[in-house]
C-alpha cells in the first residue's frame, strides 16, 4: 500500500499531536494566522527576517585555491540577476512577480518560520534557461505526492488545484524527518505553547473587559432576613459592576462591612503564565531573552562585547537554520562552479572601539594593507599606494621614509622616531597617519 511518499508507511513529516485535525488546544484554534496574534511570535519573526535582510543580497563567488590548496572565495564582478532581482521587482521591468527583493526574502523567511519550509516557482528564464524571476508560494496550498515513483507538486485550493511543472518548483525545507517529503511544521508542534498564550490573552481580555477586580466580602453583626440579603446583593451588583462603575464610592447600610478579598490563585498566575509562554515560544524560534525583554522588568543595557557575543551566538544557533538552506538553494540555481553566500560580516561588526583595535592589530602585524582595511573593514574605496608593503616589525619608519625621504630636523639630520610624540609615532607605524 502506497501512502503517497513512495514508501509503505505514512509520511513521518508530521507526527500528529493530540487533536491535530482541528489544531484546537487549550480551548483555542491554533493556525499560522492566530499564532501571529501572540506578540512574541511576531517579534521573533521580525527579528529573524530583519537580521537576514540586513545582510543584503546574496553574492556569487567561485572557489580559488592557494599554492598549498587552501580554498578561498573569489567574488564575481558581475552578479547574476537571480541574486540581485530574484522576485522581479527591479531591473527586469516588472517581469514575473514584480516584488521587491527584501519583500521576497521576507516572505520566504516567514514561510520557513511558520511552516518550516518555503516553496518557490520559477516564472521566467533567460535564453540559457537560467532562472531569473521567482514567485513565493503559500505552503498551505501545496501538496507533494508520489505518482509512479515521480514527485508531483499540486498547488491551489480544493476547487482549483493545478499540477506544477516539476522543473520550475524550488523547495526550501528546514527541519524534517527521514523519508519525509515535507518539513516539520512549527505551528503544529509549537501550537501547545502558542495556545497557552492565546488562552491567557483571552482570559485577561474577558476579565478586564468586565471590569473585574478583587471581589468583596460583605459581613454584618446583625441578623438579616433573606429579602434584606437579596436587596443588598442586588444593589451591590447593579451599582458596582462593569467598567463604568468599577470605581464608584461604596455606600452600605444595615451595619454591613465590606472587606476586599485577594486575587484568586488563577488570577494571580495570569502574568506568570504569559511570561512562561513567552519564554517557551522564544525558545522555539531561537530568540535570546535580551531581544524580547519582559515589559515588567527593566534590564540594564548590555556592554558592547556582550552584545557582540550574543550576536555571534544568535547567528550560529538561529540564523544558520535559515541562511544555510537559502545559500544551498540559490547555489543550485547558478551555473556550475558558482556558489551563493550571504555577507555574514554585516551582523558581526564590532563597535567603534573594538573595530579600531582590530584595525590597528591588522596593520601592526602586517596581516592587512591599507586597502585591505579600507575595502574589507570600512567599506571604502582603495587608494593609490594602499597595497604597498608597510613598515617592518619593530620599526616606526615606513619604507618610503628611509634615506633621503626620511623626516629631517631643522638642522638637516634625520629625526629620531623614538624621541617623537608617542601617539604620532604609533599612528605612522600603523600606516594610518598623514
Amino acid at each position: 500500500m502506497n501512502y503517497g511518499n513512495g514508501y509503505a508507511y505514512a509520511d513521518p513529516h508530521a507526527i500528529p499531536p493530540h487533536g491535530w485535525n482541528n489544531m484546537a488546544r487549550a480551548g483555542v484554534l491554533v493556525t499560522p494566522h492566530t499564532l501571529l496574534q501572540v506578540d512574541v511570535v511576531y517579534t521573533a519573526l521580525r527579528i529573524i527576517s530583519n537580521n537576514i535582510i540586513k545582510m543584503g543580497n546574496l553574492r556569487a563567488y567561485a572557489e580559488g585555491y592557494s599554492q598549498d590548496n587552501v580554498v578561498y572565495r573569489q567574488f564575481l564582478r558581475q552578479q547574476p540577476a537571480i541574486l540581485t532581482n530574484t522576485f522581479g521587482g527591479g531591473n527586469l521591468g516588472g517581469i514575473g512577480g514584480s516584488m521587491m527583493q527584501c519583500t521576497g526574502i521576507d516572505r520566504t523567511i516567514w514561510s520557513m518560520a511558520l511552516f518550516g519550509e518555503a516553496f518557490w516557482y520559477i516564472l521566467d528564464r533567460d535564453r540559457l534557461e537560467r532562472p531569473r524571476t521567482i514567485e513565493v508560494l503559500h505552503p498551505a496550498f501545496m501538496e507533494v505526492k508520489i505518482d509512479d515513483g515521480q514527485v508531483q507538486y499540486l498547488y491551489g485550493s480544493s476547487n482549483n488545484r493545478q499540477v506544477l511543472d516539476l522543473w520550475n518548483v524550488v523547495h526550501v525545507p528546514m527541519k524534517s524527518l527521514p523519508g519525509a517529503r515535507r518539513a516539520l511544521n512549527p505551528t503544529d508542534y509549537a501550537g501547545v505553547a502558542g495556545a497557552l498564550a492565546m488562552a491567557a490573552y483571552e482570559f485577561g481580555s474577558t476579565w478586564f473587559s468586565q471590569g473585574a477586580s478583587p471581589s468583596f466580602i460583605l459581613s454584618t453583626d446583625q441578623k438579616l432576613g433573606k429579602d434584606e440579603i437579596d436587596r443588598i446583593a442586588q444593589k451591590f451588583l447593579i451599582e458596582h459592576s462593569g467598567l463604568s462603575q468599577a470605581h464608584l464610592p461604596l455606600v452600605l447600610d444595615s451595619g454591613v462591612k465590606a472587606t476586599k478579598a485577594l486575587n484568586t490563585p488563577d488570577e494571580a498566575q495570569y502574568l506568570q503564565t504569559l511570561e512562561y509562554a513567552r519564554q517557551v515560544i522564544g525558545a522555539w524560534f531561537g530568540i535570546p531573552q535580551s531581544r524580547m525583554p519582559n515589559a515588567l522588568q527593566r534590564q540594564s543595557p548590555m556592554p558592547p562585547h556582550a552584545r557582540q557575543e550574543e550576536a555571534i551566538g544568535f547567528q550560529l544557533d538561529t540564523l544558520s537554520g535559515y541562511i544555510v538552506p537559502l545559500e544551498e538553494v540559490y547555489s543550485a540555481l547558478l551555473p556550475a562552479g558558482q556558489f551563493a553566500c550571504f555577507d555574514e560580516q554585516q551582523l558581526s561588526k564590532p563597535d567603534a572601539q573594538f573595530q579600531a583595535i582590530k584595525i590597528q592589530a591588522l596593520r601592526m602585524t602586517q596581516a592587512a594593507s591599507i586597502n585591505d582595511v579600507r575595502t574589507r573593514e570600512l567599506g571604502w574605496a582603495p587608494v593609490d599606494g594602499g597595497d604597498d608593503v608597510i613598515a617592518p616589525f619593530a620599526s616606526n619608519v615606513a619604507p618610503g621614509q628611509t634615506g633621503s625621504q626620511a623626516p629631517q630636523s631643522s638642522s638637516g639630520s634625520p629625526v629620531d622616531e623614538a624621541d617623537d610624540d608617542p601617539p604620532a609615532a604609533q599612528a605612522r607605524g600603523a600606516g594610518l597617519g598623514t
